[in-house]
């Protein structure tokens, strides 16, 4: 990938987290830099996976939810995940505890022979003809997460051609996701808190306008509003200023 296509795929990152159904063209254009890839976005809460929310590519994936203690399914734990001993280990569980941004591998966490015996491929993977799956997380707040997940395909010729490739694609964007993230998020929580405060002083019958120290206007209540629509007593001067009406 060239500096430039990365540049650009970096800014489609940040564009791609403000979408009313977040991720979506991140997905799409994921997909047809690697043909025949299933991608989609999902939520965990406490112990339990989600349904997706967003998905693309020509096959879904995980569209049942598969609740499955890892530990059954051979799971190899490394130890800088530092993950506590225990004798199970749900898919939650795991992901809580990767730092956001982690980039994990079914084919590094899992003995090939066993994942492909195993609950999460038979119901999860093998219907759409994938075999292994690339997760990032990307987010973790309370008891709740979201994690971005890759299915690739199950043919010997396209493992190889996305596999590797679309990890490193992964990593390199990995932080610029979790950023944006927490960036989009943020402006949200924002934009709900202005619109309830917003609501409350729309409810006072008088009207209300608020200015800078120089008389720039910068905010009024519904009343306020109508009261500038009429520019009496008050209208908007050059320069956005407060004047009064008939001056």
């Amino acid at each position: 990938m060239s500096p430039e296509d990365l540049s650009d795929l970096i800014g489609l990152v940040y564009d791609s987290a403000f979408e009313d159904r977040p991720w979506q063209s991140l997905l799409d254009q994921m997909s047809q830099m690697f043909p025949g890839l299933g991608a989609n976005v999902f939520a965990y809460e406490d112990e339990a996976a989600l349904p997706e929310y967003t998905r693309t590519g020509d096959k879904g994936f995980f569209s049942q939810i598969t609740s499955v203690d890892l530990m059954d399914q051979g799971v190899l734990v490394p130890e800088y995940l530092q993950l506590p001993a225990s004798d199970s280990l749900f898919i939650a569980d795991a992901f809580r505890h990767m730092r956001n941004g982690f980039v994990a591998r079914s084919k590094h966490f899992f003995d090939e022979d066993v994942w492909v015996k195993g609950e999460r491929f038979k119901k999860m993977l093998a219907p759409g003809v994938f075999k292994h799956i690339i997760h990032l997380k990307i987010e973790h707040v309370g008891a709740k997460g979201v994690i971005m997940g890759f299915a690739i395909p199950a043919d010997p010729d396209l493992e190889a051609k996305i596999h590797d490739p679309l990890f490193h694609v992964l990593k390199l964007l990995s932080p610029h996701i979790v950023r944006a993230s927490r960036l989009a998020r943020a402006i949200a929580l924002s934009k709900r808190a202005t619109e309830a405060f917003g609501g409350f002083l729309d409810g006072i019958a008088l009207p209300m306008l608020v200015s800078d120290e120089n008389g720039r206007f910068l905010f009024a209540n519904a009343s306020g509003r109508r009261m500038l629509d009429r520019s009496d007593p008050l209208r908007l001067a050059a320069g956005g200023r407060l004047a009064l009406g008939d001056s």
